[in-house]
C-alpha cells in the first residue's frame, strides 16, 4: 500500500504512530517467559480501521498477517495487533519519546521490569 503516508519523513511517520498509540494502545506484560524477566513484554492495539493497522504493522516491522480479523455482532470487522517480546521491545523504544507522560511512565514501566 503506498500512499500518503509513505511520502511522510520517518520522524513524521513516528509521531503519527506515537500518536495513534497514545490513543488506542495498550503496554503490559503477559506472564511467561524467563527471557524477559518472567513476563512477555506486550503491545496491543485494536480498532475497525484495517487501513490503519496494515500501517502500524508496517512501522512496527512485523508481517501484517499478524493482524487478527474478528467479526462484531454489527457485522463490522474488528482488528486486533498484538506484539510481544523484542517486537514489543522495539515499538515501545521508537514511540517513547512521543507519548503522553501517563503512556511514556508505564512503557518505561514495562521496559524496566524486562531488564
Amino acid at each position: 500500500m503506498t500512499d500518503w503516508f509513505d511520502e511522510l519523513p520517518v520522524r513524521e511517520q513516528t509521531i503519527w504512530l506515537a500518536a495513534i498509540m497514545d490513543g488506542k494502545g495498550n503496554f503490559n506484560r503477559m506472564n511467561g517467559s524467563e527471557e524477559f524477566g518472567g513476563g512477555y513484554p506486550r503491545v496491543q492495539i485494536d480498532m475497525l480501521d484495517l487501513d490503519t493497522m496494515k500501517r502500524i504493522a508496517r512501522m512496527a516491522e512485523v508481517d501484517e498477517s499478524i493482524i487478527s480479523p474478528r467479526e462484531l455482532p454489527s457485522g463490522k470487522v474488528h482488528y486486533r495487533l498484538q506484539l510481544l517480546g523484542d517486537d514489543a521491545i522495539r515499538l515501545m523504544n521508537l514511540i517513547l519519546p512521543f507519548m503522553s507522560s501517563r503512556r511514556a511512565e508505564k512503557i518505561r514501566d514495562v521496559l524496566e521490569k524486562i531488564k
